[in-house]
């Protein structure tokens, strides 16, 4: 599945759960942002020592979050009609336009940087259903 099938999936998905709001930007932005806070309030947590990222309730409730917040990001990716592959092309062109020293005979190998068979250093990467932090 790539990123415009998750687009179109997530799009149908929250027509049938949803049906009164599924083609309300407002209400799809104000359902990222308050995603993005549950995040970020599972990350404050960690950031002052309330909750560890060794836990797997933890590592399991970022990964929850992440995941709606990728939803309610490709149902606005759908609500605009974008090619969400295109987006991030033309951005990733841009940045690196922006922030890669044209003059450096060093350029950062980007495709390498992003793939990696390494697993992240906090702690275990399969989904587990999410609880309540």
């Amino acid at each position: 599945m790539d990123i415009n099938d998750i687009v179109r999936q997530c799009r149908t998905d929250s027509a049938i759960y949803f049906p009164s709001t599924s083609d309300d930007i407002g209400h799809m932005t104000l359902a990222l942002c308050g995603e993005t806070g549950e995040l970020a309030n599972v990350i404050k947590k960690i950031h002052r020592g309330s909750l560890s990222i060794e836990d797997e309730d933890v590592v399991a409730s970022i990964a929850g979050e992440l995941a709606d917040i990728l939803i309610y990001l490709a149902n606005m990716i759908g609500l605009f009609g974008f090619d969400a592959s295109e987006l991030y092309k033309l951005k990733r062109q841009f940045n690196n336009e922006r922030f890669l020293d044209a003059g450096s005979n060093h350029q950062p190998d980007l495709d390498a940087a992003v793939q990696s068979d390494e697993p992240p250093a906090f702690g275990p990467t399969s989904f587990i259903p999410q609880r309540d932090v």
